[in-house]
């Protein structure tokens, strides 16, 4: 953790996490080559990158495509067109339903680090979890409850379908433990790796599970999650400190890439409705 001021401390390694995962995402735009890629080791010019709103406004272009027209994202040295992109930006993001509550222009136009480094989780969040439904993962209903309806089921938040995912592969992998969190029922490495072999086997071996030292069942959690093409969220050191927002970033891109759930036969109109009914109000948003 590194201080950002009298009050407030922000995680260095969010900021590489998030450096790496911005600059995968956006290397190939011409019109961030000022900018990118950043470097997770020079924070001035990390935290310095988002000030006139460009990079922001295309982070969530490419999170959620046409989100902001591209015609309303104005390059300019101006503090009034940098501050017009940074409210853009996060209207967009408000129309997205992206928590970025007390969040305004002026905070990431000034550089206030703890702020800039959460409203670049939530955005990345929002981009990982954002397609963890039923209808667009029908063969969730696998990971519905007994006696649990569909309206239930829909009302979670991604990050406890994540959990509940997570846990349906340890059972059927034959592991006796269970996660409740992404902090300390992960930190020895074990559930990584059994999750990991049972739903990559082709890449991931069972004799992974042999391995009984921490350390280096981390050290292989993430050898084998860049084998599977994860994003590397997560360094070995993340995943033994607990930090939750990067190991549910971790996990949920690991779904993302490898669901491993068997068709369903589930009728998703019900939550399709639910789904519809969101995102019209995300399109209404848009449209104003």
């Amino acid at each position: 953790m590194t201080k950002a001021n009298s009050t407030h401390y922000y995680s260095n390694e969010e900021v590489r996490a998030f450096s790496q995962f911005i600059n995968s995402r956006l290397k190939d735009d011409p019109s961030l080559s000022h900018l990118l890629p950043l470097n997770h080791e020079k924070h001035d010019a990390f935290f310095a990158a988002f000030k006139d709103g460009v990079l922001l406004c295309k982070l969530i272009n490419i999170i959620s495509p046409g989100s902001i027209n591209p015609n309303h994202i104005t390059k300019s040295d101006n503090l009034i067109f940098q501050v017009q992109n940074l409210n853009t930006a996060l209207a967009a993001a408000k129309g997205l339903r992206i928590n970025l509550t007390n969040i305004g222009a002026e905070d990431i136009s000034s550089g206030t680090r703890h702020i800039i480094l959460g409203a670049l989780w939530q955005v990345i969040k929002y981009g990982l979890l954002k397609t963890i439904n039923l209808v667009d993962h029908p063969e969730l209903a696998h990971l519905l409850s007994k006696g649990e309806d569909t309206r239930s089921f829909a009302a979670l938040e991604a990050d406890k379908v994540i959990l509940r995912w997570f846990n349906h592969n340890l059972t059927s992998a034959g592991h006796n433990r269970q996660v409740n969190n992404f902090s300390s029922d992960i930190l020895d490495g074990q559930n990584y790796l059994v999750l990991m072999s049972h739903i990559a086997p082709q890449i991931v071996p069972k004799q992974v599970l042999a391995e009984q030292e921490p350390q280096k069942r981390a050290q292989l959690v993430c050898e084998y999650a860049a084998k599977m093409g994860i994003e590397p969220f997560v360094t070995p050191r993340d995943i033994l400190a607990g930090n939750p927002n990067l190991n549910l970033a971790f996990t949920a891109d690991m779904f993302n890439k490898y669901p491993a759930l068997a068709a369903s036969q589930y009728d998703a109109s019900e939550a399709q409705a639910i789904e519809e009914g969101k995102r019209r109000l995300e399109q209404e948003f848009r449209e104003r």
